[in-house]
């Protein structure tokens, strides 16, 4: 790991906005309506109330920072004064908020078929024009086709 971070810091990785790498709009909000929690298991589906979503959503949570270091570097954390136990207290609040419009989904599938059980209850947003983006250095290479376009130029390479 420690040589990774160490090759990582001299040739840092490539990073790309999402719409270089798959056709799509981007924005900068959105509204969540639908929130469908997969699991293995007999295929199925059913909805969950709030409260067991806040306690599923708080126990991933859990999971997925129970491992080394986070562990045993959570009880010596502030943030703006906060401690830990603060700041999950804060996070559950934050959670249990955005959680009141939502409705949520459990959907069981034993052959990882949870995108076609989600894909047909998933209805497109209505069209609304793409505010274009300005170019950033992410931008500038590499370009996978014939040509490099220099976002702040605007000319062909």
């Amino acid at each position: 790991m420690g040589i990774n971070a160490l090759t990582q810091m001299l040739v840092p990785p490539p990073k790309y906005n999402v719409d270089r790498l798959v056709p799509c709009r981007m924005g900068s909000s959105t509204r969540v309506s639908e929130l469908y929690i997969i699991e293995r298991g007999k295929p199925g589906m059913h909805d969950l109330d709030r409260e067991t979503t806040l306690k599923r959503m708080i126990e991933n949570t859990d999971d997925a920072y129970g491992f080394p270091p986070f562990r045993y570097l959570a009880p010596g954390l502030t943030i703006d004064g906060l401690g830990y136990a603060e700041l999950r207290a804060k996070e559950r609040e934050i959670l249990k908020g955005f959680l009141a419009g939502v409705r949520t989904q459990v959907i069981s599938s034993d052959c990882f078929g949870w995108a076609d059980v989600i894909a047909p209850l998933v209805t497109p947003p209505p069209a609304t024009p793409a505010v274009p983006r300005q170019p950033t250095a992410a931008d500038v290479w590499p370009r996978w086709g014939a040509r490099m376009v220099e976002p702040e130029l605007g000319e062909a390479t």
